[in-house]
């Protein structure tokens, strides 16, 4: 392995002799090789995932909603929520709490409920959110058609 002059040879300026150091290290450094010359990356594999969310439907005093993520591969990061909503003054907002899941998989199916109100006619529909990480982030979230019943 070559060394690199430490000191100017030449009468110079201070500030030359720093120019004329990193030049020469430069020029006088031995060749990368190796690893560390051209590391070939593999490309990652594609992963793509699908998400359904499912038309709520009553079940006995619950309203149930269900949303499903199918993979082709795990993502390395994954997340996916399944909040019922409800329709209230024409406008859509959560009703309840969400179902949530956090550990990468290809195929994740899950649910949320909440107890009927007991008063009338109401409109529900579920979200599904889901994100993944492999390579890059995706972030979708889908929307069921309506389901409206009496409690």
């Amino acid at each position: 392995m070559r060394s690199c002059i430490t000191h100017p040879v030449l009468p110079v300026r201070p500030h030359t002799a720093v120019i004329l150091l990193v030049s020469l290290c430069a020029l006088l450094a031995p060749p990368l090789s190796g690893w560390a010359a051209a590391q070939e990356v593999e490309p990652m594999h594609a992963v793509v995932c699908e998400g359904t969310a499912e038309i709520p439907y009553r079940s006995g005093s619950k309203i149930w909603g269900y949303g499903a993520v199918k993979c082709n591969a795990p993502p390395d990061i994954f997340y996916m929520e399944v909040q019922l909503q409800r329709l209230e003054s024409g406008v859509w907002k959560n009703y309840g709490a969400p179902a949530t899941y956090n550990t990468p998989t290809t195929y994740k199916r899950l649910g949320d409920w909440v107890y009927c109100p007991g008063t009338g006619y109401h409109s529900y529909r579920t979200k599904l959110h889901f994100e993944g990480f492999h390579g890059t982030w995706d972030v979708t979230t889908k929307y069921s058609n309506s389901f409206r019943t009496n409690c």
